[in-house]
């Protein structure tokens, strides 16, 4: 309970509490470096969470994975390999609150190009070169077709009740 209580107290804000401990398991890593900035850094801090609350976390991702993302992997697979083609991704409705990835086509289309990227890397057996941004060949396309303003995507956006 008091490393709970450092933990809130030292990261008051819960987005960035969950951010270091989603870096610390998924990196696999002993301790991440938290650095509070804005003009100049405020402070840094080093931060180690004992090995319950890393494990509650990687147990609870892991249900996650198991009882709401199990289309995305194949089946059968000693290892969680990626289905690349997705044949077993559910229908779903536009969700909004998903921002852009808000239909089924657009999710498909950005968790392929994620999959794609992380083959590479393992392929490359490093991280990849840093860019800016990526942007699937069909979306680039369409925003050469429709112009540099966003009339059309106002109008699209009325006529189709987005």
């Amino acid at each position: 309970e008091e490393d709970r209580t450092i933990f809130q107290k030292s990261i008051p804000n819960i987005d960035y509490r969950c951010q270091v401990l989603h870096e610390l398991v998924v990196c696999s890593v002993g301790c991440v470096m938290y650095i509070c900035a804005s003009t100049r850094i405020d402070f840094a801090l080093i931060i180690l969470l004992p090995n319950t609350i890393v494990e509650s976390y990687v147990a609870l991702m892991k249900y996650s994975q198991e009882s709401h993302f199990e289309w995305l992997y194949e089946e059968g697979s000693a290892m969680a390999r990626y289905d690349r083609d997705l044949t077993r991704m559910p229908d779903f409705k536009v969700i909004s609150n998903w921002g852009y990835a808000g239909d089924r086509d657009t999710v498909k289309c950005r968790l392929q190009l994620m999959m794609a990227l992380f083959e590479l890397r393992q392929e490359l057996g490093k991280p990849l070169e840093a860019c800016i941004y990526l942007l699937p060949k069909v979306i680039s396309r369409w925003n050469i077709e429709k112009g540099g303003v966003d009339d059309m995507s106002q109008v699209l956006a009325h006529v189709l009740n987005w």
